[in-house]
């Protein structure tokens, strides 16, 4: 019961005495998260829309490749080249695809007309090329009077046993894990002021055992840590409407990051005195961590050493879907940490 009453309140001291925290592990990335999404989705929405227009002079791809593109690029093609070009003059297309009379003849060649300067649809091209050489190809074999019989062939049906995260909420998740991450400087650094103050000395006179004093401590930022970071989970998915999926594979992660915080934390508090200097290591410490896998990923002599850092396994996770193993391998590097860096734990508390 006493852990629990000083777990309740350093969590209380979290809470209500402790706002610069709550800024910058909550408040913060919040903000940012929420502003990525944002630009992201108006890129998204930028490209959904009409970017090119076809004006189409051609007998042979009016009769043989319109029909035959995919209905949005059909109706890309207009029949009014003025109403075309009013369009490119409003800005409400980015450029306009001119097909001359005797296209796809040598001496017959698309012309592109855009204000940007930008003259490339890829969406669209990609998809007039593959469909034009197919036609021709069949008017060749029909040509040489070349038939193939056709064989109607059932498509198999591919079962994923592993449900993978939207790419929206693959982002938030990793970013939420990103600045977890951050927290590990501030806790240390918290430590390390209440042990300056003597706060954890009179703790220990107060019949309190040291395990316990810093365990309410670390047991109030990993609660504090995992409820933050599902509010951030749930608050983007609600406002964005991204679709939460794998809840398992988001908790598990969360929970993981938290304890490996913890351990982290512990070795952090044990080896240095100085609050200010513990807070600037635990966040380049963090950043280390994170940039690591994307460093030797690409390195085939030293990728190994990518597997030491834990945000190694949450992006395979998160790529894969899959919680198992990667959870159990963060929280052991975390637990590793923790009892490395409790020690003869009443000589930490004292000193």
């Amino acid at each position: 019961m006493k852990s629990l009453r000083l777990t309740w309140f350093h969590l209380k001291r979290i809470l209500f005495q402790n706002w610069s925290f709550i800024v910058l592990t909550l408040a913060m990335p919040l903000v940012i998260i929420m502003a990525f999404l944002f630009i992201m989705d108006s890129d998204s929405s930028l490209m959904a829309e009409q970017d090119s227009v076809v004006i189409n002079h051609s007998e042979y791809v009016a009769e043989k490749v319109k029909p035959a593109l995919d209905e949005n690029y059909q109706d890309s093609f207009l029949e009014d080249a003025d109403e075309a070009f009013s369009q490119l003059d409003q800005i409400e297309v980015s450029m306009v695809y001119e097909i001359p009379a005797g296209f796809p003849s040598a001496d017959a060649a698309i012309q592109v007309h855009s204000l940007s300067g930008n003259n490339q649809d890829p969406l669209f091209e990609t998809a007039f090329i593959n469909t034009l050489s197919d036609v021709m190809i069949n008017d060749i074999y029909q040509e040489a009077d070349i038939n193939f019989e056709t064989v109607d062939v059932s498509s198999p049906t591919v079962k994923t046993a592993v449900e993978t995260l939207n790419s929206n909420m693959s982002f938030v998740l990793f970013m939420v894990l990103f600045f977890m991450g951050y927290t590990t400087g501030f806790i240390a650094s918290d430590l390390a002021k209440m042990r300056k103050e003597g706060l954890l000395t009179r703790s220990l006179i107060s019949n309190t055992y040291s395990a316990q004093i810093l365990g309410s401590v670390l047991a109030a930022y990993t609660i504090y840590n995992i409820v933050s970071s599902l509010s951030i989970i749930f608050l983007t998915s609600l406002l964005f409407e991204i679709p939460i999926t794998s809840i398992g594979l988001i908790i598990g992660l969360i929970i993981a990051i938290a304890v490996f915080i913890a351990g982290l934390t512990m070795v952090l508090f044990r080896i240095f005195k100085n609050e200010n200097l513990i807070q600037m290591l635990g966040i380049l410490l963090m950043m280390i961590l994170v940039f690591v896998p994307l460093y030797f990923q690409s390195m085939m002599d030293f990728n190994f050493i990518q597997y030491i850092s834990p945000y190694y396994w949450v992006f395979d996770a998160i790529d894969t879907g899959q919680s198992l193993p990667n959870v159990f391998i963060i929280i052991l590097y975390g637990l590793v940490l923790f009892t490395g860096g409790s020690f003869k734990v009443e000589r930490l508390v004292k000193n």
